[in-house]
């Protein structure tokens, strides 16, 4: 802030100017900073104000338990670069100790030169490092096209963190997409205004947050929350539950139903193919629909691996219930 005192003739003189360009319909914004420049002179100052954009409550714990709940994080915001490494900082995501590297070129000769000299410093690296990767917008769009995506995709793998500055709402997109095309995993997208409206459509599940930022992000996402730090309920509790809860059901109908046919199976040889049944008919319509359909049913409602207080204070639990269930079919068939 700065100040400067006019008399009342030096205002009289500047002001009729400043309001031609301010009603000009041509180059008005230039003919408005020309006359600022005018009587921005002899300035005396004052101090300096700065306003601190501040996460919400929860939001560096809450990004650590998803880095605990074996989740890869990428930043997609439309800040600067150094706005955004501070968010990086402030969130938890950077640490001070761990090397970043910075993709910030114009044009795309010098985009993938940076990008091949740091593949190639990876692959010289034979020490297993926590590294950050930032990228500009600007870079972004190159990376994302001209056959660099693959190799993007391969340096930001294996960096645990990446932050995309600068981005539009289509390249955040592409982002999602490009993660899709190369990577097993699902997607999940959060954000909380209008831009990010694009990455959560484009996402396997999207969240939104409500707020500041308005409703367009909450009505175009799967899922809404009221602030980011109830992302960890929403993930270690009501869907790892879910999960838990939809696997053990569908496992149980079928090994239900091999039981059954199992048995008739081995009947079938001992009765020489006779097409007699080892059960009456009526047992075996109900089998099905009544005898067995309440064990499933009742685990569909109620199971579940722990209390919800230990699912969300333990987020390394969400990976054993992504993984718990890939073998339960043979060992329940084998039993």
């Amino acid at each position: 802030m700065a100040v400067t005192e006019l008399t009342d003739k030096e205002y009289m003189e500047w002001e009729p100017g400043y309001y031609r360009a301010s009603i000009a319909l041509d180059s008005r914004e230039m003919l408005i900073e020309q006359q600022a420049e005018k009587i921005e002179r002899n300035l005396r100052l004052l101090g300096a104000t700065g306003i601190e954009d501040k996460l919400q409550e929860g939001v560096k714990a809450t990004i650590a338990n998803l880095a605990l709940g074996g989740m890869n994080i990428w930043v997609l915001t439309g800040d600067k670069i150094e706005t955004a490494q501070n968010i990086g900082f402030s969130c938890g995501l950077i640490k001070p100790d761990m090397p970043t590297l910075v993709i910030s070129e114009g044009s795309p000769e010098k985009t993938r030169d940076r990008l091949r000299s740091y593949i190639n410093d990876i692959y010289s690296s034979h020490c297993a490092i926590k590294i950050a990767l930032i990228v500009s917008g600007q870079s972004l769009g190159h990376l994302l096209k001209d056959m660099m995506d693959i190799e993007f995709f391969f340096l930001a793998s294996r960096c645990s963190c990446v932050i995309c500055c600068r981005c539009s709402p289509m390249q955040k997109a592409a982002v999602v997409k490009l993660i899709q095309n190369y990577c097993d995993g699902a997607t999940l997208a959060v954000g909380d205004g209008a831009n990010d409206v694009a990455m959560i459509q484009a996402a396997d599940v999207g969240v939104g947050i409500c707020g500041e930022e308005g409703m367009q992000a909450s009505l175009a996402a799967d899922y809404s929350i009221a602030q980011f730090r109830f992302l960890g309920r929403l993930l270690f509790v009501h869907g790892a539950i879910s999960y838990h809860r939809t696997t053990k059901t569908i496992l149980y109908f079928f090994y239900k139903t091999i039981c059954e046919t199992i048995i008739l199976f081995l009947y079938s040889y001992w009765a020489l193919s006779s097409e007699t049944a080892i059960f009456d008919s009526w047992s075996i319509v109900f089998y099905n629909m009544f005898f067995s359909s309440w064990p499933p049913l009742a685990i569909g409602i109620w199971d579940r691996l722990f209390s919800f207080g230990i699912m969300e204070q333990y987020p390394g639990l969400y990976v054993l219930s992504q993984y718990c269930f890939r073998c339960i079919m043979v060992t329940w068939t084998r039993s």
